[in-house]
């Protein structure tokens, strides 16, 4: 259970920074491409849903799948 609680975590981490990385990019895209625009209104809140559940959805799926893909060996707890 150990193991498979730190896999979820990790993956999930790892998954929130890549999305927070593309958010950050397309941020700075609106901002220095569209100079004279005032932005996208409520940025952060259409940022946050997406880069915090997108993950929560993808382990969901692959728990469905297969429950064991988060299983590792109980010594380093590495991914299958």
């Amino acid at each position: 259970l150990g193991c498979t609680v730190s896999n979820i975590l990790r993956y999930y981490f790892i998954m929130v920074s890549l999305l927070w990385n593309g958010v950050e990019a397309y941020n700075m895209n609106l901002m220095l491409l569209k100079v004279f625009d005032h932005g996208v209104t409520n940025f952060m809140v259409k940022a946050i849903i997406p880069s915090w559940g997108l993950p929560v959805l993808v382990i969901t799926q692959i728990m469905i799948v297969d429950d064991e893909s988060f299983n590792g060996i109980f010594v380093d707890c590495t991914f299958r």
